[in-house]
């Protein structure tokens, strides 16, 4: 899958309660995609948003870095890596 400038990324923890907790709010905003197996990214069907399945120990730094528009993770992870978000 190609990555494009157009998408809006939404980076999101890969594994855990969080990962099942974001799935969860992002379904409840109406946003459709499967989130099922071990993908690492899942389109959302007719809205140019990607999820990306991440470490979540990463995504303060996706974000800061600009790699992904938006993020979801604990903010003790955002403390701990001094992220600019």
């Amino acid at each position: 899958m190609l990555l494009t400038k157009d998408e809006f990324k939404i980076a999101i923890p890969s594994k855990g309660r969080l990962m099942e907790q974001s799935v969860n709010i992002l379904h409840k905003a109406g946003m459709k995609f499967n989130s099922s197996g071990r993908q690492l990214f899942a389109p959302c069907s007719k809205t140019g948003i990607l999820v990306i399945f991440s470490n979540a120990m990463d995504i303060p730094s996706l974000v800061e870095r600009k790699f992904v528009d938006m993020g979801i993770t604990g903010s003790d992870l955002v403390r701990e890596k001094k992220a600019g978000v």
